[in-house]
């Protein structure tokens, strides 16, 4: 067929290798020059060794003028049996590679690896049959056409050219992403196959792949800072603690940050993602595993779904939290009082471990200064850190702990307050107060004793006011915590 379709005689077909390239190169230079008409046959990878197919006429040198491409093959690393460590090596850097950016998910990227660890044994043949989507990311794309680009560069490197040189490809080559080629500058045969080619960007699989890889950094995150939180982990050491603090202070500062200012704190960025191009936004959409939120995120979105939850300033009560003078009076100084339309937005997971809490401490202490309540101390000792907010100032075997509770919290109240003991115990802690900010149900105080530790819990600070509806500072509530507070002031 490609006989016919050039219109020559029967050619002379010739293998060529990188091993033995100059001399090959050598025999068919002779062939041409002899009349002969040639065709070479090579790999991509002898192509990739910086192997350039010319040939000499006369005194000149020309570039090879007909090329026909197939779609490269094993642009992942190929496991195979004997085995290779080397390639088993690449192999697992690159699925992780593609987790990493978001597409492919976490789960699949785990059973390709679990199936490459289980392949040693059995010459690699499921997992042979489980890679095929690996082939469809973008990365592995972009990979592929960046070898056909580089195999069409070796028939482009002399000033001799004649009027017509020939590109055959492969159908599949044409079917392939060529949308990240767009733009830049290009060597006239891949203008051409680029031409022949699709490259329409498909924006649904783009914003995809945005999101899979914000739900992926969401629970890495996590992962890490959980780990600093496990009461089991031990003490912690200051520079942990330093950026603990830091952390905190900042997300409640900047629940949602423009790329200037997060380009000023780049140690900051794993705390935050932003939209498919380039969006602004003050709110997102996003879904807990099995809806649970000690689970991983299991998918963010920027538009509503069956099963997912808004996160907003209103889902995190900031907009309740901001009725209160004393609060916002407090906050407007230095953190901020509504979630601005921004680049980045920080992660669900952030929102849910950091900033909710520290938000609930940031609170808690200007309504405590504000209503005179009780002076409180930052907690340094790091075997005590951050099992509770505050000290009393008075009194440094009492404890201070402030929450911003949703309405589950009631369903785990019996398992937070054992969580409280547990830490009281690990620190030799007397008293701890636990007080909520806010909730919309009024509830009493209560205490609980335990072995001869006791945890006063107040459910919360202010109330919403039956006349207009606005929320302000329970007064009532505010005088019996601090008339209990001032008993162990005086101990």
């Amino acid at each position: 067929m490609l006989c016919n379709e050039l219109k020559i005689a029967e050619p002379k077909i010739v293998f060529i290798n990188s091993t033995n390239f100059d001399h090959q190169k050598k025999e068919y230079a002779k062939d041409i020059a002899q009349g002969t008409k040639v065709v070479l046959i090579t790999s991509y990878n002898t192509a990739a060794t910086g192997q350039n197919l010319f040939y000499k006429s006369q005194t000149k040198e020309f570039d090879i003028d007909s090329i026909y491409l197939e779609k490269p093959t094993f642009v992942l690393s190929k496991l195979d049996i004997p085995f290779s460590e080397v390639d088993f090596l690449k192999f697992i850097y690159q699925v992780l590679s593609l987790r990493e950016c978001g597409e492919i998910s976490s789960d699949f990227a785990n059973v390709i690896v679990s199936e490459a660890f289980k392949g040693r044994n059995s010459n690699f043949r499921q997992l042979n049959n489980i890679t095929g989507p690996l082939y469809d990311c973008s990365s592995i794309n972009n990979q592929a056409i960046a070898v056909i680009k580089q195999a069409l560069g070796r028939i482009n490197r002399c000033k001799q050219k004649l009027p017509i040189t020939n590109i055959f490809v492969e159908k599949e080559i044409l079917d392939m992403d060529f949308s990240s080629e767009v733009g830049r500058l290009q060597i006239p045969e891949f203008e051409k196959l680029m031409e022949s080619a699709n490259i329409q960007k498909d924006a649904e699989k783009e914003n995809q792949k945005i999101f899979e890889r914000a739900k992926f950094k969401a629970n890495t995150t996590a992962t890490k800072y959980r780990s600093l939180m496990n009461l089991k982990s031990g003490q912690w050491v200051a520079t942990n603690a330093n950026m603990w603090i830091k952390t905190r202070d900042f997300v409640v500062k900047y629940p949602t940050i423009s790329e200037e200012q997060l380009r000023e704190c780049p140690e900051m960025e794993f705390l935050y993602f932003r939209l498919p191009n380039n969006q602004k936004f003050d709110s997102y959409y996003f879904a807990w595993k099995n809806d649970d939120e000690n689970k991983p995120v299991e998918g963010i979105s920027n538009i509503e779904q069956s099963g997912y939850t808004k996160m907003s300033s209103k889902a995190m009560q900031l907009d309740d939290l901001m009725q209160c003078t004393y609060i916002k009076n407090g906050f407007g100084k230095e953190y901020a009082v509504e979630f601005l339309k921004n680049d980045y937005m920080l992660l669900p997971t952030v929102f849910h471990d950091i900033y909710k809490g520290a938000l609930g401490e940031k609170a808690g202490k200007i309504l405590f200064e504000a209503k005179n309540i009780a002076t409180l101390r930052e907690i340094e000792d790091l075997s005590k850190f951050e099992k509770f907010d505050f000290q009393l100032a008075s009194n440094p075997d009492v404890y201070v702990d402030f929450k911003h509770w949703s309405d589950k919290f009631i369903s785990k109240k019996e398992e937070v307050i054992q969580k409280c003991f547990e830490k009281l115990e690990l620190i030799n802690g007397k008293v701890a107060f636990i007080i909520n900010i806010y909730n919309k149900e009024q509830k009493k105080y209560y205490s609980v004793p335990k072995n001869g530790r006791r945890i006063y819990v107040f459910p919360s600070l202010l109330l919403t006011t039956k006349l207009n509806n606005c929320i302000v500072t329970d007064n009532k509530v505010i005088s019996e915590l601090s008339e209990i507070i001032r008993e162990y002031e005086k101990v």
